[in-house]
């Protein structure tokens, strides 16, 4: 083992992390540190379709997402996004959205935004028109404005958008920062 493997070893050993499964671990660690109170992961894919007790009542063929202060959107099928964003905004539940980070290289060029302000994004775009659609003006976003990449230049192949790990990881953190801001309120100039 190299220095740089016993250092992140040595890391991974003191944050509790060696064998776990990712989501598992963050959730224990956030409960550790304290910084929420109550925080809720899951592993399951939101569709209309999906019955389970934990998000659906089928006696009044409603979702039960209720009692949280706040939701992130980190899901990669646009369905399940629109589904996601339309339960939330009926039931006034603060959330926001990540974007497409496929193909991306960049993760100097995220923005938040509200989708109506997104330019560039694919999946921006479709969201935009598909929550329109709904009466849906308005979601806060992160995205971003690099252009895609195209990896394979055969416009006949359709392939699945490819990610490399920093990118989506950088969304991921502004997420967060915005979320625990717009939990926090205003701090610094208030009185």
């Amino acid at each position: 083992m190299n220095a740089g493997a016993t250092k992140r070893l040595f890391r991974h050993l003191s944050a509790g992390f060696v064998g776990s499964i990712r989501a598992r671990r963050r959730s224990k660690r956030r409960r550790e540190i304290g910084i929420f109170k109550k925080y809720s992961r899951r592993r399951e894919i939101f569709t209309k379709g999906k019955k389970s007790e934990e998000f659906y009542n089928s006696s009044t063929n409603d979702f039960l997402v209720k009692n949280y202060d706040y939701i992130v959107d980190a899901i990669d099928t646009v369905t399940s996004k629109i589904l996601l964003v339309e339960t939330a905004k009926s039931k006034n539940i603060p959330i926001i959205s990540s974007m497409g980070t496929g193909n991306k290289l960049d993760p100097t060029r995220f923005e938040v935004s509200d989708i109506s302000k997104t330019s560039v994004c694919p999946l921006a775009k479709v969201m935009r028109k598909e929550l329109g659609i709904r009466g849906i003006k308005h979601l806060k976003v992160v995205y971003s404005k690099e252009i895609p990449n195209r990896f394979n230049k055969d416009e006949s192949l359709k392939r699945t958008p490819a990610s490399i790990a920093f990118v989506p990881s950088v969304a991921g953190l502004i997420i967060a920062g915005e979320v625990v801001k717009d939990l926090l309120g205003p701090i610094g100039d208030s009185p």
